[in-house]
């Protein structure tokens, strides 16, 4: 009777076993990493051909206005575009690196919009965007989608963001690479990343090959080794906006700012009288736009010492201003630059030499001497002064528009003429603006 039951159980056996083994095997969750590289360090161009020899392509996020600063600290606009040649992607992170968060709302908006802006000019089309300082609140996710980029990213928070993405311009992605994390912590993410599936964003700061300096800097000799490893693995490594999908609409043109000096095109040289300065925008697309102006030189866009344009401008002196417009969408243009130049005080102009009743012989040569300074207007730029001419009498004798070297002297070597008796010399200073002022009369005697 026992060998019926050894059969059944036997035979029980054999068909939970065969039952294990032909049952579905459990789905391995899928993971794809993206490389994002901030703020568009010249360090990082050392990461493209280690990316190259591996196949894989990342994510660089730039600030506009920073590429070609710190002596070389941050990358060309020629190098950029290299980068973009050889098949990265290149996306936003402001044009100054500005936190969002700390701004006013369209000063905000202007360091995104017009960031993206600046890149679309190069012939870079970013899609993604960088927080900077990983700092992010719902009105800066709302200017980020305003200005067409198609997802937002952060720093920090979480292991794996899962696909598809339910929140698009927060994106948020481990601590960044350091070095002191190294090798180790960087395959600890995507593994752990595996575990539930998802998408692993991995950010990179500066990049060095021997001594590393920064908590954020991470040797070139570990990133080959990551990238190694994630290739033997078989690990999918997408850009950013490749994992985000989708179409990122063309910047609205932006409008347009002209001005014009007392109703007519502004000259470029000098005048000596006070000018009105008008300012007019067109927006190709019909849209409601603002102008913003400073007349301290610096940015219209950032500028604490700006204004919105209402009406004409007065200027009485030397100023350069700078200007701009942009539409409702904070789509604005490039800053332009009008200098005004106004001198309208005399030159000041002294005959040094010779002396008040010289007596000169006729037909030796002596070196007429003067002086000659200009102030401007208003304690602004003066004109400079454009020549000074020697006189005897209403008789030219002729001029120097070139001072010794240093000092504020003009000089004309005179072979002594006319008839014997009393002479009256004088110096006549000219500037720029077309300002005279003759000097004192020095009379002199000629004789024979």
């Amino acid at each position: 009777m026992s060998r019926p039951r050894v059969a059944l159980a036997t035979v029980a056996a054999i068909v939970l076993a065969g039952l294990a083994v032909s049952g579905p095997a459990r789905a391995v969750p899928s993971t794809v990493v993206s490389l994002a590289f901030d703020d568009g360090l010249a360090s990082q161009l050392a990461a493209l051909p280690v990316l190259s020899a591996h196949g894989m392509t990342g994510t660089f996020y730039v600030s506009s206005g920073l590429l070609g600063k710190g002596s070389g600290y941050y990358m060309t606009w020629d190098q950029l575009k290299a980068v973009a040649a050889a098949g990265h992607e290149i996306g936003g992170h402001t044009r100054l690196h500005s936190d969002l968060t700390a701004l006013p709302l369209e000063q905000a908006a202007g360091a995104v919009c017009d960031d993206r802006a600046e890149l679309e000019r190069h012939g870079l089309h970013p899609v993604s965007f960088a927080y900077p300082f990983a700092v992010a609140d719902t009105r800066a996710e709302d200017i980020v989608r305003t200005c067409g980029y198609l997802s937002g990213r952060t720093v920090g928070g979480t292991a794996a963001v899962a696909l598809p993405l339910a929140t698009p311009y927060l994106v948020q992605t481990p601590a960044p690479a350091s070095a002191t994390g190294g090798l180790a912590a960087l395959e600890a993410e995507v593994t752990a990343a595996q575990a539930t599936g998802g998408w692993v964003v991995l950010v990179f700061h500066g990049l060095c090959t021997t001594t590393c300096s920064g908590a954020s800097t991470t040797k070139v000799s570990t990133l080959k080794a990551f990238l190694d490893w994630l290739q033997a693995r078989g690990t999918p490594v997408q850009r950013v906006g490749d994992v985000v999908g989708g179409t990122a609409p063309a910047p609205n043109a932006a409008p347009t700012t002209t001005a014009t000096c007392d109703g007519a095109p502004c000259p470029s040289g000098w005048r000596r009288t006070a000018t009105t300065v008008a300012l007019a925008a067109t927006d190709p697309e019909g849209r409601p736009w603002l102008t913003y102006l400073t007349d301290d030189g610096s940015d219209p866009r950032t500028s604490v010492a700006r204004w919105q344009y209402q009406a004409p401008y007065p200027v009485t002196r030397t100023t350069t201003l700078r200007f701009y417009s942009r539409d409702q969408d904070y789509r604005g243009e490039r800053p332009r630059t009008l200098t005004v130049l106004i001198d309208g005080a005399r030159p000041a102009a002294w005959l040094t030499a010779p002396a008040p009743y010289a007596r000169l012989h006729r037909g030796s040569v002596i070196t007429l001497t003067a002086r000659a300074t200009d102030a401007g207007t208003g304690g602004a730029r003066p004109s400079g002064i454009a020549k000074v001419v020697f006189r005897d009498g209403s008789t030219v004798l002729g001029k120097d528009t070139t001072p010794v070297a240093g000092t504020a002297r003009y000089t004309l070597r005179w072979t002594v003429r006319g008839s014997t008796g009393t002479h009256r010399l004088t110096a006549v200073g000219y500037d720029r603006a077309g300002n005279v002022r003759t000097s004192t009369v020095v009379p002199v005697t000629i004789g024979s």
